[in-house]
């Protein structure tokens, strides 16, 4: 009976210890990922893509993205077969070659781990000589910050010239627990160059385009002025009362504006505060701003967490009740916590929600809004227009007809990382090439830096920021309403910001219609 016992834990132990190693093969337990950059072959040049070892699927993209330019450079040539290894803890890797060039441009990606850090990657990439010509990041706005910080501690202390950073999808403006906050791209000044907008650029983007449409336009009655306040003076609410006064003293039709802001979450208060300075600039139409704050985003998938079901009936008080009015309720926040909130707003007040306009930045994607709607973004449950917005177009299908596929899946991604792509490939290997000037891969990322600004001077300011008034994509979701019911029905536009000689218009690019009885079919254009 002992020798059995005996047995079975040797087995145990057995189990555990292969389990162990299983695990960390696939890197599941960090210690097979831990930081240590590959070497590079002489001649050669690497640029590393920083992200989180959890998201292969924007991996995917990036190489989806990456193929895109072979329509712009037939004669590139891509080697992806070590793009997606059997393991895990493995560095995937795509080779970039072009005829003529001697060498080749690697592109690696690096996973960041709970012992990986952005901080950790540019340690191990700062003692290998060369260093990357640039560092590929920055998908969240906390994590270029981190990324940006970690390059200019260690500027001075590369094997060669410090690497450029490539920002991805970092929006915020400032960043930094500090007040007032620091700008993002004054972190590591002179060598990062941001691909996407800011919050700023997407907040005067939008109320551009919301400004300039009668049916998402806010206003009020100016009889609804006297009653509103009254009606709050009468329930006790003093200073829920004045304001209604003062703005109907100070203009016959006072525009109401709610935003609600999560405060542990930078991208939503830096969004928040983008809006809020500009409905304070002069050169706008003022407007009365309603701030709501919830403390923290922590919340399932659509029910309200207590300080959300809280901020939602302080703001049922300021609704108008006359479908004659509208307001517009940005909601400057990730997918979970929007929709948490408009539906409890939806169901504690189905008549008012009528009256509203949602507005948000790129944090509800083209995915969430059509291809995952029966379940991310159902209309029955969020029964309002819905402005959000893209840095590429998301809907650049590859059909001669311009109709979706029958997986839609947006195609912004795709497009930034083409276009992040097509810029390092053409820089890097000095395309086009001609017989005076063969291509020639650069020697290192001042080199680059160089040929970045001559050909994107008219992209990026002085700042690296990509630069405003063109470019910019919109979507704008419509619920069809019929006799005060919402139907199962909407429309999703996509519109394009354009700039003429003396001014920028929007062109709408396409309208879907989409039918919500079924996931994967639309119903026919113009049926409604």
């Amino acid at each position: 009976m002992r020798r059995l016992r005996y047995l079975l834990w040797l087995a145990l132990g057995g189990i555990l210890v292969g389990g162990y190693f299983v695990l960390g093969s696939f890197g599941i337990l960090g210690t097979a990922l831990e930081a240590k950059a590959k070497a590079v072959p002489p001649g050669d040049q690497e640029v590393a893509y920083i992200q989180a070892a959890t998201n292969g699927a924007s991996w995917e993209r990036f190489i989806t993205g990456m193929k895109r330019i072979q329509k712009l450079w037939p004669e590139l040539e891509i080697d992806a077969s070590r793009a997606f290894p059997e393991q895990s803890a493995a560095v995937p890797e795509v080779v970039l070659s072009y005829p003529g060039a001697s060498g080749k441009l690697w592109v690696r990606w690096y996973k960041l781990t709970s012992e990986a850090s952005s901080e950790r990657w540019v340690q191990e990439l700062a003692q290998r000589e060369p260093p990357p010509l640039a560092l590929i990041g920055g998908g969240s706005s906390d994590r270029a910050r981190d990324l940006a910080q970690a390059l200019q501690e260690r500027r001075g202390q590369w094997r060669g010239e410090p690497p450029l950073l490539l920002i991805t999808t970092a929006t915020a403006d400032n960043v930094g627990d500090s007040v007032p906050q620091q700008p993002l791209m004054s972190l590591y000044p002179g060598l990062s160059y941001r691909f996407c907008f800011t919050n700023s650029q997407m907040a005067e983007a939008i109320w551009d385009f919301v400004w300039t449409r009668d049916d998402l336009r806010p206003y009020t009655q100016p009889n609804t002025v006297l009653p509103g306040a009254i009606g709050q003076l009468a329930g006790g609410d003093l200073w829920g009362g004045l304001p209604w006064l003062l703005w109907g003293s100070a203009q016959p039709q006072p525009y109401m504006v709610h935003i609600v802001r999560w405060l542990d979450d930078p991208y939503s208060r830096d969004l928040a505060h983008q809006f809020w300075t500009l409905f304070d600039n002069p050169d706008y139409p003022s407007m009365p701003v309603n701030l709501l704050s919830v403390p923290y985003s922590v919340g399932g998938f659509l029910t309200p967490n207590p300080r959300e079901a809280l901020a939602v009936q302080q703001m049922i008080r300021y609704m108008p009740l006359s479908h004659e009015e509208r307001f517009l309720l940005i909601l400057p926040a990730v997918d979970k916590p929007a929709r948490r909130f408009l539906r409890a707003l939806a169901s504690a007040a189905p008549r008012e929600v009528g009256n509203v306009v949602v507005v948000t930045g790129d944090s509800i994607s083209f995915n969430t809004l059509y291809r995952d709607r029966q379940i991310s973004w159902n209309i029955l449950d969020l029964p309002a227009p819905v402005v959000a917005f893209c840095h590429q177009n998301p809907v650049a299908w590859a059909r001669a007809d311009g109709a979706p596929p029958q997986q839609t899946t947006g195609t912004d991604d795709e497009l930034l990382n083409a276009d992040i792509m097509q810029l390092l490939v053409e820089a890097a290997f000095s395309l086009p090439a001609s017989p005076a000037s063969p291509p020639a891969l650069v020697a290192n990322a001042a080199q680059l830096n160089e040929a970045i600004k001559r050909r994107r001077a008219l992209y990026f300011g002085p700042d690296g920021n990509r630069l405003g008034g063109s470019g910019e994509f919109l979507m704008v979701l419509r619920p069809l309403v019929v006799g005060g019911r919402v139907l199962p029905h909407a429309t999703l536009e996509v519109w394009e910001r354009k700039r003429a000689a003396d001014h920028t218009y929007w062109d709408r690019a396409t309208k879907l219609d989409i039918d919500y009885h079924e996931g994967r079919r639309e119903a026919p254009h113009g049926a409604f």
